[in-house]
């Protein structure tokens, strides 16, 4: 999947389609929107069709960069200072440490004060303000209203695509907040961004080439001097990952699926410290919508 991998991945379940044809169907009774992402893949996680969306609407976007805790600080300010020159509403939280929490709340809050002087100048009278938080699978959103809401009223799980229902959930402050389903892309472009998407968990494991994601990611770790593993022989990054580790089948084979395996579990728990896959300097800038 490394020579011949193709320009574009394609996973787009049925649900997934109904969910985004749900949240477009909302965004005409909502007057806030949330889009959650990943701090360690700010790139690959914001959803360009959800904010296409929500300015075609004209709602107020907060960009929640979630798992700021798992990312290097000095990255995940770069993607902050970028998302505000964009006319962003930028935030960085951890909702495990419950970093950055209360910074959302005020967010929260002066978006509400926008929706009333709105509903002031339409005649209407000023109700709750509505919430939706949407995002692409396994960014955290069930856990990030789990924080904002009283007694935590999500499910939560760490596989993505966990929330299929609908659940409108009221906050302190007069605003009212709406759940979502994980919404991927119909098309994943290029295999860089698939293999962003595989690590953090969008992507569900069993639809992912486990091989070649984690040899990927062992050979970017590798060059970020993260995995010291010394040089790969031929059998390539995972190979020398497993001897390393002593994960060896009969007759001293490496179990390359074993360090497959331990590679994403690896990352996705955070054993390498702080760590940002997508870094500002690496493109010009992020994706405009």
């Amino acid at each position: 999947m490394q020579e011949g991998q193709p320009a574009a991945y394609s996973w787009f379940p049925g649900h997934m389609a109904k969910g985004l044809r749900q949240i477009e169907a909302d965004l005409k009774v909502v007057d806030i929107c949330l889009l959650v992402m990943d701090a360690r893949i700010p790139r690959s996680s914001r959803h360009p069709q959800l904010e296409t969306l929500m300015r075609t609407r004209n709602k107020p976007l907060v960009m929640v960069l979630n798992k700021a805790d798992l990312a290097e600080p000095k990255a995940t300010q770069r993607w902050m200072e970028l998302l505000q020159s964009q006319g962003h509403f930028p935030v960085k939280v951890s909702v495990t440490g419950g970093q950055g929490v209360d910074r959302l709340y005020a967010i929260i809050r002066e978006a509400r004060e926008l929706a009333v002087e709105k509903a002031h100048r339409t005649r209407r009278v000023a109700a709750a303000a509505r919430l939706l938080v949407c995002g692409i699978p396994n960014v955290g959103k069930s856990s990030l209203i789990n924080r904002l809401a009283p007694k935590g009223r999500a499910k939560t799980g760490k596989r993505p695509g966990i929330t299929r229902g609908r659940q409108w959930i009221t906050l302190p402050g007069d605003v009212e907040m709406l759940d979502s389903p994980g919404i991927l892309f119909p098309r994943i472009e290029g295999w860089e961004m698939f293999m962003h998407l595989a690590v953090v968990g969008a992507i569900k494991e069993e639809n992912l080439p486990l091989l070649d994601v984690s040899e990927k990611l062992a050979a970017l770790l590798a060059e970020r001097k993260v995995l010291d593993v010394g040089e790969p022989g031929e059998e390539g990054w995972l190979g020398t990952v497993a001897r390393k580790r002593g994960m060896l089948l009969a007759g001293g084979v490496p179990d390359i699926e074993r360090a497959a395996h331990y590679m994403l579990k690896a990352t996705r728990e955070g054993r390498w410290g702080p760590l940002t896959l997508e870094r500002v300097e690496e493109r010009d800038r992020a994706p405009e919508n």
